[in-house]
């Protein structure tokens, strides 16, 4: 109530991100943050499946024309530059007081009703979701010693794993899902590799070949940039791999574009948010934990008009389902909108 479209919002406590989602409606840019992996595994998932209604932008041809409807004036002539922070084009009522009864009532816009284009259907803007270390606590004994847990032999100490430990024996036992339920890649054999960014050596068959996958993991906490996938890309490439397996929680943007190297196929799986609640939830078995994603196949038509009209050829579908009609008509609206880059979101 108290922002502009285009403000940025914090919310400090993220519960299911009912801030985010509502400031993502309303045109808001927003930060929220939480101590709960559960909470921020809620608002992540919650925020990438909604969509909204498209409100008509002040700052834009259809919102001039609609302005001047409701004005009852000619429309503006003014460039657009699709500006946000313009705001909307606001539904309005007279404001009748004692003095506008001898003269002409002003207007009061209703913020909250701003016009939509009851035509397009908006999902989800760019969003990162980023986590910090958490805090580290050294335990000490009944002296108030430092206890050290490379020299602890205590079954606690030694049953605790790290976290690539953790993923690998994961992924050794979930496989890696791609677009089609029959194309799952299972890991025949997993074993620790010696390299600076590859961990693993993994063995799976392609028919009835044997391929070997170098197995990238990234960052617990954090994501992964283009500059470390070529890397590890790299020294799979230098160690006679096959292809490189890289397994992530979150991609910067411009690695997601990155396919290959050379003769070195890159997949790139996204790992289940369950893995970063490990300790919060129970173990999810042999779920799609590790899956393949891409960029939709797309086709720029030129028309006579020197438009570009976009042809979606084809996007992945998951176990076979369809794409939900909402997902369709998002996409259609980031394209009517003029935005022609379509994204995984």
């Amino acid at each position: 109530m108290a922002t502009d479209p285009g403000d940025l919002v914090f919310d400090p406590t993220c519960g299911s991100g009912t801030t985010a989602y509502v400031g993502e409606q309303w045109g808001r840019r927003g930060i929220t943050i939480d101590t709960s992996r559960v909470a921020l595994a809620l608002a992540r998932a919650r925020i990438m499946g909604a969509h909204y209604p498209f409100y008509l932008l002040a700052d834009s041809r259809e919102g001039q024309i609609k302005e001047a409807e409701v004005t009852r004036t000619a429309p503006s002539s003014q460039p657009v530059r699709g500006n946000i922070r313009h705001g909307f084009v606001y539904e309005r009522v007279s404001h009748i007081t004692l003095k506008s009864i001898a003269a002409k009532a002003e207007f009061e816009y209703l913020y909250d009703k701003p016009y939509p284009d009851n035509k397009k259907v908006r999902v989800a803007g760019p969003f990162t979701v980023e986590s910090l270390s958490p805090h580290r606590v050294l335990g000490v004994d009944e002296d108030d010693e430092l206890i050290d847990p490379l020299k602890e032999d205590s079954a606690e100490y030694g049953a605790k794993q790290s976290f690539p430990q953790m993923i690998l024996e994961n992924l050794k036992t979930a496989g890696v899902q791609q677009a089609h339920q029959e194309d799952r890649i299972t890991l025949t054999a997993l074993t620790p590799w010696p390299g600076d960014l590859v961990c693993a050596e993994g063995r799976y068959l392609e028919g009835e070949t044997e391929r070997r996958a170098a197995i990238f993991i990234g960052p617990e906490f954090g994501t992964v940039q283009r500059a470390d996938l070529v890397a590890a890309a790299r020294e799979a490439g230098d160690a006679g791999f096959d292809v490189l397996i890289a397994c992530a929680f979150n991609y910067a943007a411009h690695a997601t574009e990155f396919s290959k190297l050379g003769r070195i196929p890159v997949l790139k799986a996204r790992m289940n948010a369950d893995l970063h609640m490990a300790e919060d939830l129970k173990n999810t078995g042999k779920g799609n934990l590790f899956v393949i994603f891409g960029e939709p196949d797309i086709t720029l038509l030129p028309e006579k008009d020197g438009k570009l009209r976009v042809k979606v050829n084809g996007v992945a579908q998951f176990d076979g389902e369809r794409i939900p009609a909402r997902v369709l008509e998002g996409i259609r609206g980031i394209i009517s909108h003029g935005n022609l880059a379509v994204r995984h979101s």
